[in-house]
Protein backbone atom coordinates (compact mmCIF):
# COMPACT_ATOMS: atom_id res chain seq x y z
CA UNK A 1 0.00 0.00 0.00
CA UNK A 2 1.52 3.29 -1.11
CA UNK A 3 0.67 6.88 -0.21
CA UNK A 4 -0.23 7.54 -3.86
CA UNK A 5 -2.64 4.58 -3.95
CA UNK A 6 -4.41 5.71 -0.79
CA UNK A 7 -4.64 9.27 -2.06
CA UNK A 8 -6.04 8.05 -5.38
CA UNK A 9 -8.67 5.97 -3.57
CA UNK A 10 -9.60 8.89 -1.29
CA UNK A 11 -10.18 11.29 -4.19
CA UNK A 12 -12.11 8.75 -6.29
CA UNK A 13 -14.26 7.70 -3.32
CA UNK A 14 -15.08 11.29 -2.37
CA UNK A 15 -16.00 12.36 -5.88
CA UNK A 16 -17.51 9.03 -6.96
CA UNK A 17 -15.75 9.74 -10.25
CA UNK A 18 -12.35 8.93 -11.72
CA UNK A 19 -12.57 11.98 -13.98
CA UNK A 20 -13.20 14.53 -11.21
CA UNK A 21 -10.64 12.85 -8.96
CA UNK A 22 -8.03 13.10 -11.73
CA UNK A 23 -8.81 16.81 -12.12
CA UNK A 24 -8.38 17.41 -8.39
CA UNK A 25 -5.07 15.54 -8.12
CA UNK A 26 -3.64 16.63 -11.45
CA UNK A 27 -3.16 13.03 -12.59
CA UNK A 28 -4.50 11.15 -15.58
CA UNK A 29 -7.60 9.00 -15.26
CA UNK A 30 -5.76 5.79 -16.31
CA UNK A 31 -3.18 6.43 -13.59
CA UNK A 32 -5.84 6.68 -10.89
CA UNK A 33 -7.64 3.62 -12.23
CA UNK A 34 -4.41 1.63 -12.06
CA UNK A 35 -3.55 2.85 -8.54
CA UNK A 36 -6.97 2.03 -7.10
CA UNK A 37 -7.00 -1.36 -8.82
CA UNK A 38 -3.51 -2.10 -7.46
CA UNK A 39 -4.66 -1.22 -3.93
CA UNK A 40 -7.58 -3.62 -4.24
CA UNK A 41 -5.42 -6.34 -5.79
CA UNK A 42 -2.75 -6.09 -3.10
CA UNK A 43 -5.27 -6.97 -0.39
CA UNK A 44 -7.74 -9.04 -2.45
CA UNK A 45 -10.40 -6.53 -1.41
CA UNK A 46 -13.15 -4.78 -3.34
CA UNK A 47 -13.41 -1.11 -2.36
CA UNK A 48 -15.34 0.50 -5.21
CA UNK A 49 -18.40 -0.92 -6.95
CA UNK A 50 -18.14 -0.50 -10.71
CA UNK A 51 -20.62 -1.26 -13.48
CA UNK A 52 -19.88 -0.74 -17.17
CA UNK A 53 -16.99 1.53 -16.34
CA UNK A 54 -18.97 3.74 -13.96
CA UNK A 55 -18.79 3.98 -10.19
CA UNK A 56 -21.98 2.84 -8.48
CA UNK A 57 -20.81 3.31 -4.92
CA UNK A 58 -18.45 2.00 -2.25
CA UNK A 59 -18.44 -1.39 -0.62
CA UNK A 60 -18.80 -1.44 3.19
CA UNK A 61 -15.02 -1.90 3.38
CA UNK A 62 -14.47 1.01 1.00
CA UNK A 63 -16.76 3.23 3.09
CA UNK A 64 -14.80 2.36 6.25
CA UNK A 65 -11.50 3.09 4.52
CA UNK A 66 -12.81 6.47 3.33
CA UNK A 67 -13.64 7.37 6.95
CA UNK A 68 -9.91 6.96 7.67
CA UNK A 69 -8.45 8.55 4.55
CA UNK A 70 -10.68 11.63 4.58
CA UNK A 71 -9.24 13.17 7.80
CA UNK A 72 -5.77 11.89 6.87
CA UNK A 73 -5.61 13.85 3.62
CA UNK A 74 -7.50 16.82 5.05
CA UNK A 75 -4.71 17.22 7.61
CA UNK A 76 -2.18 16.74 4.82
CA UNK A 77 -3.74 19.69 2.96
CA UNK A 78 -3.60 21.75 6.16
CA UNK A 79 0.11 20.98 6.52
CA UNK A 80 0.67 21.94 2.89
CA UNK A 81 -1.20 25.23 3.33
CA UNK A 82 0.78 25.97 6.49
CA UNK A 83 4.14 25.50 4.80
CA UNK A 84 3.43 26.75 1.28
CA UNK A 85 4.40 30.39 0.80
CA UNK A 86 4.60 30.72 4.61
CA UNK A 87 0.87 30.15 4.75
CA UNK A 88 -0.07 33.35 2.90
CA UNK A 89 -3.15 31.71 1.32
CA UNK A 90 -2.16 32.81 -2.17
CA UNK A 91 -3.89 29.74 -3.63
CA UNK A 92 -6.03 26.87 -2.43
CA UNK A 93 -9.62 25.96 -1.71
CA UNK A 94 -11.96 25.83 1.27
CA UNK A 95 -15.18 23.88 1.82
CA UNK A 96 -17.98 25.65 3.68
CA UNK A 97 -21.33 24.31 4.83
CA UNK A 98 -24.16 26.20 6.53
CA UNK A 99 -27.78 25.97 7.54
CA UNK A 100 -28.31 29.39 5.96
CA UNK A 101 -27.41 29.95 2.28
CA UNK A 102 -27.37 33.70 2.90
CA UNK A 103 -24.76 33.46 5.67
CA UNK A 104 -22.64 31.02 3.69
CA UNK A 105 -22.64 33.29 0.65
CA UNK A 106 -21.80 36.35 2.76
CA UNK A 107 -18.91 34.52 4.39
CA UNK A 108 -17.47 33.42 1.05
CA UNK A 109 -17.80 36.94 -0.36
CA UNK A 110 -16.06 38.48 2.64
CA UNK A 111 -13.31 35.86 2.59
CA UNK A 112 -12.75 36.13 -1.17
CA UNK A 113 -12.47 39.91 -0.91
CA UNK A 114 -9.40 39.27 1.26
CA UNK A 115 -8.13 36.15 -0.50
CA UNK A 116 -9.37 36.28 -4.12
CA UNK A 117 -7.35 33.24 -5.25
CA UNK A 118 -8.94 30.83 -2.76
CA UNK A 119 -11.81 28.82 -4.24
CA UNK A 120 -14.82 28.47 -1.92
CA UNK A 121 -17.03 25.39 -2.25
CA UNK A 122 -20.46 25.92 -0.65
CA UNK A 123 -22.88 23.30 0.69
CA UNK A 124 -26.08 23.59 2.71
CA UNK A 125 -27.94 21.41 5.20
CA UNK A 126 -29.69 21.41 8.56
CA UNK A 127 -27.80 21.59 11.85
CA UNK A 128 -27.28 17.83 12.10
CA UNK A 129 -25.97 17.65 8.53
CA UNK A 130 -23.58 20.56 9.14
CA UNK A 131 -22.09 18.93 12.24
CA UNK A 132 -21.75 15.56 10.50
CA UNK A 133 -20.02 17.16 7.49
CA UNK A 134 -17.44 18.90 9.69
CA UNK A 135 -16.80 15.82 11.84
CA UNK A 136 -16.24 13.66 8.76
CA UNK A 137 -13.93 16.28 7.18
CA UNK A 138 -16.26 16.75 4.23
CA UNK A 139 -16.31 20.46 5.08
CA UNK A 140 -13.66 22.68 6.68
CA UNK A 141 -15.98 25.07 8.49
CA UNK A 142 -19.70 25.03 9.22
CA UNK A 143 -22.28 27.61 10.26
CA UNK A 144 -25.30 26.38 12.17
CA UNK A 145 -28.09 27.52 14.42
CA UNK A 146 -27.67 26.60 18.05
CA UNK A 147 -24.55 25.03 19.50
CA UNK A 148 -22.50 22.08 18.36
CA UNK A 149 -22.10 20.15 21.58
CA UNK A 150 -19.40 17.78 20.43
CA UNK A 151 -16.09 17.26 22.17
CA UNK A 152 -14.14 17.23 18.90
CA UNK A 153 -15.50 20.59 17.69
CA UNK A 154 -14.63 24.19 18.44
CA UNK A 155 -17.82 26.29 18.35
CA UNK A 156 -17.57 30.09 18.07
CA UNK A 157 -20.75 32.19 18.55
CA UNK A 158 -21.11 34.58 15.61
CA UNK A 159 -24.67 35.94 15.66
CA UNK A 160 -27.93 36.01 17.62
CA UNK A 161 -30.65 36.21 14.95
CA UNK A 162 -34.34 36.48 15.72
CA UNK A 163 -36.63 33.67 14.59
CA UNK A 164 -39.83 35.05 13.06
CA UNK A 165 -42.82 34.02 10.96
CA UNK A 166 -43.22 35.17 7.37
CA UNK A 167 -46.23 35.14 5.09
CA UNK A 168 -47.28 36.53 1.74
CA UNK A 169 -48.62 40.09 2.06
CA UNK A 170 -51.94 39.07 0.47
CA UNK A 171 -52.31 36.19 2.93
CA UNK A 172 -51.67 38.61 5.81
CA UNK A 173 -53.94 41.36 4.51
CA UNK A 174 -56.10 42.60 7.36
CA UNK A 175 -54.23 40.51 9.93
CA UNK A 176 -52.15 41.99 12.77
CA UNK A 177 -48.38 41.61 12.59
CA UNK A 178 -48.39 40.41 16.21
CA UNK A 179 -50.62 37.37 16.64
CA UNK A 180 -52.45 36.59 19.87
CA UNK A 181 -52.96 33.00 21.03
CA UNK A 182 -56.46 33.01 19.55
CA UNK A 183 -55.25 34.41 16.20
CA UNK A 184 -52.34 31.96 16.02
CA UNK A 185 -54.78 29.11 16.76
CA UNK A 186 -56.38 29.81 13.35
CA UNK A 187 -53.09 29.69 11.43
CA UNK A 188 -51.17 27.05 9.50
CA UNK A 189 -47.54 26.88 10.60
CA UNK A 190 -45.05 25.88 7.91
CA UNK A 191 -42.27 24.22 9.87
CA UNK A 192 -38.89 22.73 9.06
CA UNK A 193 -37.91 19.07 9.40
CA UNK A 194 -36.75 17.51 12.72
CA UNK A 195 -33.12 18.45 13.33
CA UNK A 196 -33.70 22.10 12.42
CA UNK A 197 -32.69 24.44 15.24
CA UNK A 198 -35.19 27.04 13.98
CA UNK A 199 -37.99 24.51 14.36
CA UNK A 200 -37.00 23.38 17.85
CA UNK A 201 -36.50 26.87 19.29
CA UNK A 202 -39.78 28.27 17.93
CA UNK A 203 -41.90 25.29 18.96
CA UNK A 204 -40.38 25.20 22.44
CA UNK A 205 -41.02 28.91 23.04
CA UNK A 206 -44.51 28.81 21.51
CA UNK A 207 -45.61 25.80 23.57
CA UNK A 208 -44.09 27.34 26.69
CA UNK A 209 -46.39 30.37 26.28
CA UNK A 210 -49.45 28.43 25.14
CA UNK A 211 -49.32 29.31 21.45
CA UNK A 212 -50.61 26.43 19.31
CA UNK A 213 -51.36 26.66 15.58
CA UNK A 214 -54.44 25.14 13.99
CA UNK A 215 -52.23 22.84 11.94
CA UNK A 216 -48.57 22.29 11.14
CA UNK A 217 -47.18 21.39 7.74
CA UNK A 218 -43.66 19.93 7.80
CA UNK A 219 -41.50 21.00 4.86
CA UNK A 220 -38.05 19.52 4.38
CA UNK A 221 -36.04 22.60 3.47
CA UNK A 222 -36.02 26.31 4.29
CA UNK A 223 -36.47 27.22 0.64
CA UNK A 224 -39.54 24.97 0.52
CA UNK A 225 -41.07 26.58 3.61
CA UNK A 226 -40.55 30.07 2.18
CA UNK A 227 -41.95 28.99 -1.19
CA UNK A 228 -45.03 27.61 0.57
CA UNK A 229 -45.46 30.92 2.42
CA UNK A 230 -45.14 32.76 -0.90
CA UNK A 231 -47.95 30.56 -2.24
CA UNK A 232 -50.23 31.59 0.63
CA UNK A 233 -50.22 28.22 2.41
CA UNK A 234 -49.51 29.71 5.84
CA UNK A 235 -46.73 31.20 7.94
CA UNK A 236 -43.15 29.92 7.66
CA UNK A 237 -40.78 29.92 10.62
CA UNK A 238 -37.38 31.32 9.61
CA UNK A 239 -34.37 33.14 11.02
CA UNK A 240 -33.99 36.75 9.87
CA UNK A 241 -30.46 35.88 8.72
CA UNK A 242 -32.00 33.47 6.23
CA UNK A 243 -34.23 36.05 4.56
CA UNK A 244 -33.39 37.74 1.32
CA UNK A 245 -35.05 41.05 0.34
CA UNK A 246 -38.58 40.27 -0.83
CA UNK A 247 -41.37 42.84 -1.07
CA UNK A 248 -44.01 40.08 -1.24
CA UNK A 249 -43.27 38.74 2.24
CA UNK A 250 -44.04 40.30 5.60
CA UNK A 251 -42.73 39.41 9.04
CA UNK A 252 -45.15 38.32 11.78
CA UNK A 253 -44.42 37.68 15.44
CA UNK A 254 -46.24 36.01 18.31
CA UNK A 255 -47.60 38.65 20.68
CA UNK A 256 -45.38 39.21 23.69
CA UNK A 257 -42.76 36.68 22.52
CA UNK A 258 -39.35 37.09 20.96
CA UNK A 259 -37.42 33.99 19.91
CA UNK A 260 -33.68 34.21 19.32
CA UNK A 261 -31.23 31.60 18.18
CA UNK A 262 -27.46 31.64 18.42
CA UNK A 263 -25.50 30.91 15.28
CA UNK A 264 -22.12 29.25 15.66
CA UNK A 265 -19.20 28.69 13.35
CA UNK A 266 -17.73 25.26 13.97
CA UNK A 267 -14.58 23.40 12.99
CA UNK A 268 -12.59 20.48 14.30
CA UNK A 269 -10.47 21.39 17.34
CA UNK A 270 -7.56 19.53 15.77
CA UNK A 271 -7.68 21.91 12.80
CA UNK A 272 -8.62 25.16 14.54
CA UNK A 273 -5.07 26.57 14.43
CA UNK A 274 -4.74 26.34 10.65
CA UNK A 275 -4.37 29.74 9.03
CA UNK A 276 -7.22 29.11 6.61
CA UNK A 277 -9.70 28.54 9.45
CA UNK A 278 -8.30 31.39 11.55
CA UNK A 279 -8.81 33.81 8.65
CA UNK A 280 -12.32 32.51 8.01
CA UNK A 281 -13.29 33.12 11.64
CA UNK A 282 -11.95 36.68 11.42
CA UNK A 283 -14.46 37.40 8.66
CA UNK A 284 -17.31 37.31 11.15
CA UNK A 285 -15.90 40.33 12.98
CA UNK A 286 -17.21 42.58 10.21
CA UNK A 287 -19.77 40.34 8.53
CA UNK A 288 -22.05 39.89 11.52
CA UNK A 289 -22.36 43.61 12.23
CA UNK A 290 -23.49 44.55 8.74
CA UNK A 291 -26.36 42.09 8.18
CA UNK A 292 -28.83 42.25 11.02
CA UNK A 293 -31.91 43.51 9.19
CA UNK A 294 -34.71 41.28 7.98
CA UNK A 295 -36.70 42.04 4.87
CA UNK A 296 -35.76 45.17 2.94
Amino acid sequence: MSHAELKAFDAVARHQSFVRAAEELGRTQPTLTMQVSQLEKSYSAELIIRSRGKIKGLTPLGARLLEMTRPLFTLERDAYDLLKDSGDLSTGEVRLIATSPVMNIRLSQTFNARYPNITCHLKFGNSEEVLKSVLECESDLGILGGAANHEDCLAVPIAKPEIVLVGHKDYLKGKPLELSRQEFARETLLIREPGSETRELLLEKAHQHGFLPKRMVEIGRRSGAIAAAMAGMGLAAVSVHELEPNDQLEIVRLKGIRVFGVNHAICLKSRSKSKMLQELLKCFDIDDQSHRSGLA
